[in-house]
C-alpha cells in the first residue's frame, strides 16, 4: 500500500510538473505569436508595386539603398539590378529598439568554385547572437563522401567579420592559423582563402571569381512602413552564377587544380522575418545549345518560399535572365534523393549524394536545414537557348527557421 501511494504520489508530481511546463510553454509562445504579430509579421506586396518595382531589372543600381542616406531617412529603393548597391545601409527597429534590431539582421555570404571534377564551397554566416563558417569539398569522384570543415556555432558570433556590401571591403571567420577570409576587391574580382583542416589532413588554397558582367542584386520589402517618414523592413541579396573562375587546393599531399572553373555567390543581409523558410538550387556548369551545338557557360539561382518570384534567374554567358516565374520544387520522391526542380523553360532533376545538415529545436529558436551536394540533369531553354544540363555538379537546400 505505501509502495502504491509513493507511485501515485510520484506519478501526481510528475503529471503535475509536466501540466505546467505545457501552461509556460503556450504562454511564452503566445507572447512570442503576439511580438511577432506585432512587430515582425510581413506583408505580401501590392501587386501593383510588385509590378512597379520588379517587373524590369535596371542595368545600373543606386550608390545607397537608402533614398536620403545623407541623412538617414527615405525608405528604400526596392528593386531589382543587374549591378550590386554598393552602401547597404539597412537597419531595423523592434520593440526591445534598435538593440533587438541588431540580433533581428542576418547575413552570410556563399561562394563556390565548380570545375568539371571538384566542388569546393565556403560559407560565412552571422546572426550577431550566433555566427558559424563552413568550408566542403566535392571530388565528382566520391561523391557520397561529405568532406566538410564546420565551425562549432559562435556566440554572438565571435571571429566573425562581414563586409558592407560586395563591392569592397572583408568577409572572413578566423581561429588561430584556421580560416576563411573572402575579399572584394576595387576591380570586381571576389577573392577566397581558404585554411581549415578535413578529415585531419590541412585544406589550404584560394580561388578568384571575375568580375560577372551582369549580377542580380535584390532590395526587397518584407514588410512596408507603417507610417510616412518611417523605414520599411528590408532584405538585400546579390547573385550571380556561371562566372569565370579558378583556383588552387592542396589537401594533404593532394594538389587540387580548379582551373576552367564557374563560380556562384549568394551574399545576403536581411532584417529577416522571425519565421524563415525556403527552397534553394545553385549550380554552375558548360552547357550545349541542342540546336547550335554551341557552348555556353551557365549559372542558375532558383528559389521559393522566399522574395515571392523575384531571385530567380538564369545567366548564360554572363546576361542575366529573369524567368518572372514561380518555381516548384517537388520532393516526393520516395528515397528522398531526388528533388525535381521546374518552372518556365526548366526542367532539372537534382540526385543528392551528401548532405549537409543541422537541426535545432530550443522552442523559441528552431533550425531545419539540409543542404545537399549532388549531380543536375535537365534542359533549360531561355534566352533563344535550348541548354542541355547533364551530370552537373551543385547543390539543393532547403530551411526552415524560427530565428530570434
Amino acid at each position: 500500500m505505501t509502495s502504491i501511494n509513493k507511485r501515485t504520489i510520484i506519478s501526481l508530481i510528475l503529471w503535475g510538473a509536466t501540466l505546467w511546463l505545457r501552461i509556460f510553454y503556450s504562454v511564452i509562445k503566445y507572447i512570442t505569436t503576439f511580438i511577432h504579430n506585432r512587430y515582425y509579421s510581413p506583408t505580401r506586396i501590392p501587386v501593383s508595386c510588385q509590378d512597379k518595382l520588379f517587373k524590369e531589372v535596371q542595368k545600373s543600381a543606386p550608390p545607397h539603398a537608402l533614398a536620403d542616406h545623407n541623412n538617414g531617412g527615405g525608405d528604400y529603393l526596392f528593386g531589382r539590378y543587374l549591378q550590386p548597391i554598393g552602401n547597404l545601409n539597412i537597419s531595423g527597429q523592434t520593440f526591445l529598439g534598435d538593440i533587438g534590431g541588431k540580433y533581428r539582421m542576418k547575413q552570410w555570404h556563399y561562394q563556390s568554385i565548380t570545375t568539371e571534377k571538384y566542388m569546393v564551397s565556403v560559407v560565412v554566416f552571422q546572426m550577431n547572437y550566433i555566427g558559424s563558417a563552413w568550408c566542403y569539398f566535392v571530388d565528382r569522384n566520391t561523391l557520397s563522401q561529405l568532406n566538410e570543415y564546420r565551425t562549432i556555432p559562435i556566440p554572438l558570433g565571435w571571429g566573425i567579420m562581414v563586409s558592407n556590401s560586395t563591392t569592397e571591403g572583408i568577409t572572413e571567420w578566423r581561429r588561430g592559423n584556421q580560416h576563411i577570409t573572402i575579399h572584394y576587391s576595387d576591380s570586381g574580382k571576389i577573392d577566397v582563402s581558404v585554411n581549415v583542416k578535413l578529415h585531419g589532413k590541412d585544406f589550404i588554397g584560394e580561388f578568384t571569381s571575375e568580375k560577372p558582367t551582369e549580377s542580380l542584386s535584390l532590395l526587397y520589402p518584407l514588410q512596408w512602413a507603417e507610417k510616412e517618414g518611417e523605414k520599411s523592413r528590408a532584405a538585400y541579396t546579390h547573385k550571380s552564377a556561371g562566372v569565370v573562375a579558378s583556383g588552387k587546393f592542396v589537401w594533404g599531399k593532394d594538389n587540387i587544380s580548379l582551373d576552367h572553373g564557374l563560380s556562384c555567390l549568394d551574399w545576403t543581409r536581411s532584417f529577416a522575418k522571425r519565421e524563415t523558410k525556403w527552397n534553394w538550387a545553385s549550380l554552375a556548369t558548360y552547357a550545349v545549345d541542342s540546336v547550335t551545338l554551341r557552348t555556353h557557360s551557365v549559372g542558375v539561382n532558383l528559389s521559393s518560399d522566399v522574395y515571392e518570384d523575384t531571385e530567380n534567374v538564369i545567366f548564360v554567358d554572363g546576361k542575366c535572365y529573369p524567368l518572372n516565374a514561380t518555381v516548384t520544387f517537388d520532393r516526393s520522391d520516395k528515397s528522398g534523393k531526388i528533388v525535381y526542380v521546374t518552372s518556365t523553360g526548366v526542367q532539372l532533376k537534382f540526385t543528392s549524394y551528401a548532405n549537409k545538415t543541422e537541426k535545432v529545436n530550443l522552442l523559441l529558436l528552431k533550425d531545419d536545414f539540409i543542404q545537399a551536394s549532388g549531380i543536375y540533369d535537365g534542359h533549360i531553354s531561355i534566352g533563344g537557348n535550348q541548354l542541355i544540363i547533364k551530370n552537373c555538379l551543385g547543390v539543393c537546400e532547403k530551411h526552415y527557421a524560427l530565428w530570434c
